[in-house]
């Protein structure tokens, strides 16, 4: 089977959509019975991290508009003929279909977001391609209820995360924690993100600061850019019990480091990568109820639900996991048989195969 899979929003910070590419032309190219062809905007992150794949062509689409790109493709389409073109971009969705009516293939769109489309793709485009992927079940929900999507088109194929580099084991966090001056009985609690206002940062810092005074053995770890990043460093300028890492392009090591993840989010999330994270490098989860969290937590099993901007009740359940080691565990491995079962790669991978007709 001949897939060609498309991706040419021409972005070199990584979001979901370019990542999710990342991972899966990686994932598909060890597939035997796959030929794979990637159409990817040049020097874009997609680009730059699918380097050693030689079958790549270079369009962009910065709209739905792009003429010249959007020629570009239908023409390298009808020379590969590819049984299958999978769109990750909503962008992308009307090239793609043009794409796929010219050159004879089936359509697969990825669907990340919740957000309405407009008219012409919903009556046009959505009727007409093979699948529509949700990469959660809360993108599901919304496209069944809001977009009017005939449920026999729409599919849950969620984002995965690379097992080789989030391999947890005891002794490569030991390591992990030696390298960063972590002690034995020190609890570290970790964010991961955007260091922005709508995803929870003073949220976070001000968890920490109720906590540290109560515990002594806290030690905070922050992970990510944006734009407030400048102020989280001056604030923990002078606290040697925090590590503000700035970007990073693997958060693999910190979570593997942590004891807790802090997701104090005020955006609904349409798929919650990082709780993912969290779950394959067995760290303890809190996080906000809003967007796909409360589909991947279940309260008080594989984690803990707080309301959006709640910080006495994240405060009061960070705190009970830093009291009782044994609660801890237990959601820490909860949420590891989750990843195992319904996030790692192979099972993912096995269920977009079997859609495809490649199971």
């Amino acid at each position: 089977m001949r897939i060609l899979w498309l991706n040419g929003r021409p972005e070199n910070n990584p979001g979901g959509t370019e990542q999710h590419t990342v991972d899966f032309i990686k994932a598909l190219g060890k597939v035997e019975r796959i030929e794979l062809f990637l159409a990817v905007a040049k020097g874009s992150f997609a680009d730059k991290n699918t380097a050693n794949f030689d079958r790549k062509v270079y369009v962009r689409f910065r709209s739905e508009f792009a003429p010249n790109s959007t020629f570009k493709l239908i023409r390298e389409a009808r020379k590969i003929k590819p049984d299958i073109i999978v769109a990750n971009n909503g962008n992308e969705y009307l090239n793609a279909f043009l794409a796929g009516q010219l050159s004879g293939a089936e359509v697969v769109l990825f669907r990340h977001m919740v957000a309405r489309q407009p008219y012409l793709l919903k009556k046009l485009v959505f009727p007409r391609v093979k699948y529509i992927l949700a990469v959660s079940d809360y993108v599901k929900e919304f496209l069944l209820k809001e977009e009017g999507v005939q449920a026999k088109k729409v599919h849950v194929v969620y984002n995965f995360i690379d097992p080789e580099e989030f391999d947890f084991s005891q002794v490569r966090r030991r390591n992990i924690r030696e390298k960063y001056g972590i002690g034995k009985n020190e609890v570290v609690l970790l964010y991961c993100g955007k260091i922005s206002k709508g995803k929870g940062i003073r949220e976070f810092t001000e968890v920490y600061r109720n906590l540290r005074i109560r515990h002594r053995n806290l030690k905070a770890i922050v992970v990510g850019g944006g734009d407030m990043l400048r102020e989280i460093r001056e604030n923990f300028r002078t606290d040697r019990n925090v590590l503000v890492t700035g970007p990073q392009n693997s958060a693999a090591e910190f979570f593997i480091a942590s004891d807790i993840f802090l997701m104090p989010t005020r955006a609904k999330e349409s798929f919650g990568r990082t709780i993912v994270e969290a779950f394959a490098t067995k760290t303890a989860v809190v996080a906000s109820n809003i967007g796909n969290i409360p589909y991947l937590i279940r309260n008080g099993v594989n984690g803990y639900l707080a309301e959006v901007g709640d910080v006495r009740s994240m405060t009061n359940l960070v705190d009970k996991l830093i009291q009782d080691g044994n609660i801890r565990k237990k959601l820490q491995e909860e949420g590891y048989k989750d990843y195992l079962t319904r996030f790692h790669r192979d099972i993912v991978l096995t269920k977009f195969l079997k859609l495809i007709g490649q199971a």
